[in-house]
């Protein structure tokens, strides 16, 4: 957060407008005004010596000033000159001493009338000098005059210049003060980002996640998610809730939806951000910006980060990024993929990104193998080209291994993953089936959780399709398990493993029968009642092909006339 811009410095320098004096002048203005302490003042207002201005009659001698003016004059000569200088009302009688010396140099008249014209020359030239010293000293007085009120106003200015500090220096203090408590705010954000950036990376581990549920994590996250003081905090804590929605069933999907609609878009400028981020930032900056891109796709701006060109970084940290990297980026390729748009997939595979998914899947690090699997099958859905791409790959020997010692959630992944690419291509199912993935799906069947056998049982119902295969799902003891389901609790389950009957029943009387013999029939019948409308549909499907054989399709009967005859009990106390 950007620091509040400082006041400005008020300055204590007071620019005196009255016009430069020499230091001199200012002893003249501050002296008595007897005229004679007049300093020769200059046109350009510099201290000027008056004889220095003009060569002495006598080339020889050198004046210093008016009282050593000698250029041959007696002394008496040159009182008389200083007498004229002096105004009339002031000027003394004088006196002159009978023992004055005279010149001992005789003086010719030639001389002397020259002598006597350079002396009125000087005399007046003195007497103009005069009056302008005069003119410019009393220039100088009234100015001093003058400058008296502007002496009080600067004093007047220079106090309001001092309370004007005074409140500045409140206002800096003040500032500070604010400034402090930002930085305290932007120490606890950041603080608080990365205590919850920790947390997204311990909810990679069930573990961890189950002590956050305990702990009342969802609440928290989610009102963190509606009221973070920041976007990137509202995404941490967002992608924190993916787990608690699409893994663990703590928040239901309308609830996320409510959730991620809270938090604004990224911006344009943002999202350029991040890409820039993945192709030149340190290790740890990718790490943490892949960890914001999942959560930004997770919200739904799967488009706009595509249009960035957010897919060759992330292809990028698949092949040669950290563990962690490689996890995030296959979750959010694994992300771009989901939805009913094929463009992200297309761009997804164009850009090279299978080959280092399916190099994950062998032998990558076990935390990013789950998002791998998922990318693939994300990749794979809907597009044919995807999926024998993916095979051609290398990808169904990892896969069917992970289903034998892969962690549940792998196991889960796999099996439906494996399913996409049958789905897309048949003849993928025989490299299923060669790769030993049939017995491994039967056996989830029997003892994966509720997930793992509602995908088991729509995988095997795929591999069906096939003929070839149908035998051998049976000889693995499907059917009794797949019977099983149909009395499940969950709706899922009743109706894959319906399909999946309905499948093996397809022109074999021999599985027709097994599957009769099951007691399949009875909650086949219940479903085209009570069931849901996938259930209705499968189970009817189911029961036209094992009607085709004449045992079966009296039993159906049966069990429909039975069910019709069934009456709703009533209490006594309804009775008329």
């Amino acid at each position: 957060m950007a620091s509040l811009e400082p006041l400005p410095v008020f300055t204590t320098y007071i620019k005196d407008e009255l016009e430069p004096f020499d230091p001199e002048l200012l002893c003249l203005i501050a002296s008595d005004d007897d005229g004679d302490n007049a300093i020769p003042m200059g046109e350009d207002d510099c201290y000027t010596k008056v004889v220095d201005d003009f060569a002495p009659l006598n080339p020889s001698s050198t004046p210093t000033g008016v009282d050593a003016f000698d250029p041959g004059f007696s002394n008496l000569e040159v009182e008389d000159l200083m007498n004229l200088l002096v105004p009339e009302h002031a000027r003394v009688p004088l006196f002159r001493s009978q023992s004055c010396p005279t010149p001992t140099k005789k003086i010719g008249k030639r001389t002397k009338k020259c002598t006597y014209a350079a002396r009125r020359r000087e005399v007046a030239f003195l007497r103009k000098e005069t009056v302008a010293l005069e003119k410019r000293l009393n220039d100088l007085r009234s100015h001093c005059e003058a400058s008296s009120l502007e002496r009080e106003q600067a004093a007047m200015e220079k106090s309001g210049l001092a309370a004007t500090q005074a409140e500045n220096a409140r206002l800096r203090a003040m500032v500070s003060s604010q400034e402090a408590k930002i930085r305290k705010a932007d120490a606890y954000m950041s603080s608080r980002q990365h205590a919850l950036l920790l947390l997204v990376h311990k909810c990679v581990v069930l573990q961890e996640r189950m002590q956050m549920y305990d702990a009342n994590g969802v609440a928290i996250l989610s009102n963190m998610v509606q009221n973070g003081a920041t976007f990137v905090t509202q995404l941490y804590a967002l992608e924190c809730l993916v787990w608690a929605t699409f893994d663990d069933s703590k928040l239901s999907e309308p609830e996320f939806k409510v959730l991620a609609e809270s938090v604004r878009d990224a911006t344009l400028q943002e999202l350029s951000e991040f890409v820039d981020v993945l192709q030149h930032g340190s290790e740890q900056e990718k790490e943490d910006t892949a960890v914001l891109c999942a959560a930004i796709v997770s919200r739904g701006q799967r488009d706009a980060m595509r249009d960035v060109g957010v897919v060759p970084p992330l292809v990028e940290l698949l092949r040669n990024g950290t563990v962690l990297q490689k996890r995030w980026a296959s979750e959010v390729l694994g992300t771009l993929a989901c939805g009913s748009s094929d463009t992200n997939r297309v761009a997804i595979a164009r850009d090279g990104a299978i080959s280092p998914l399916v190099a994950i899947l062998r032998a990558g690090p076990d935390v990013a193998k789950l998002n791998a699997t998922a990318a693939l099958g994300n990749v794979a859905f809907e597009s044919s080209a995807n999926a024998t791409a993916i095979v051609e790959e290398g990808a169904i020997s990892p896969l069917v291994a992970l289903l034998r010692t892969g962690t549940d959630k792998q196991k889960q992944q796999a099996t439906s993953t494996l399913g996409i690419l049958a789905y897309r291509n048949r003849e993928h199912c025989g490299a299923i089936a060669t790769e030993g993935g049939i017995s491994v799906l039967v056996g989830l069947l029997q003892t994966g959780s509720a997930v793992q056998k509602q995908y088991a049982a729509a995988t095997l119902g795929i591999l069906t399709v096939n003929g070839a295969l149908c035998e051998v799902i049976v000889l693995e003891g499907a059917i009794p398990l797949l019977v099983a389901l149909l009395r499940a609790d969950t709706s899922e389950q009743k109706i894959e493993a319906a399909a999946a009957l309905g499948n093996l029943a397809v022109n074999n009387d021999r599985n027709q029968a097994a599957i009769a013999r099951e007691g399949a029939i009875p909650p086949l019948v219940a479903l085209t009642r009570t069931g849901t409308e996938a259930q209705r549909t499968n189970a009817t499907y189911a029961l036209t092909h094992l009607g085709k054989n004449d045992a079966n399709a009296a039993a159906i009967e049966r069990e429909r006339e039975r069910i019709a005859r069934r009456r709703p009990l009533r209490h006594s106390r309804f009775e008329m």
